[in-house]
């Protein structure tokens, strides 16, 4: 694994009036008390973008190099906070300029509703948060078809 971005802390690397406004627009529990806490260990995670390369051979076959993008994220709060959670995810990189975004969009009943987290990752690592998003993702209709999504956001 070969980092390609500094860690993106979740709790830390975030935008403040996107949180309120995801908590506002959710329906509480308990009338005004908003649940602060329940988010803060929902989205007790971090993450970061890197690299996996080298060589692979199946069944003695030939070898093929391989050059595979991709996030590790790890969730430091209790697996219970996250029970009824809804996230929506899109990680990608734009090789013509080197850009890195992890998206996602996340949902958890009586909590939050449509919570913006996320980051795009410059070319030398360092990370911007997001401060709004969009994501719209069609449904798969079956095995055959490929899901078509829109994604619209600020950093």
């Amino acid at each position: 694994w070969k980092a390609a971005s500094n860690v993106y802390d979740c709790t830390l690397d975030t935008n403040p009036e996107g949180f309120a406004s995801a908590i506002a627009r959710s329906g509480w529990k308990i009338p005004f008390v908003p649940p602060v806490k329940r988010l803060r260990e929902a989205l007790n995670l971090y993450a970061q973008t890197g690299v996996v390369s080298g060589a692979v051979s199946i069944n003695d076959g030939p070898e093929y190099e391989m050059y595979l993008f991709g996030e590790k994220m790890r969730s430091l709060g209790k697996s219970s906070t996250i029970v009824g959670c809804k996230f929506t995810s899109i990680l990608g990189s734009t090789p013509a300029n080197g850009l890195a975004f992890h998206l996602t969009n996340v949902s958890a009943p009586y909590a939050f509703n449509n919570l913006p987290f996320g980051c795009v990752v410059q070319p030398g690592g360092d990370m911007i948060p997001i401060k709004d998003l969009d994501i719209n993702i069609s449904p798969q209709v079956s095995e055959k078809t490929k899901s078509s999504f829109k994604a619209h956001f600020h950093a």
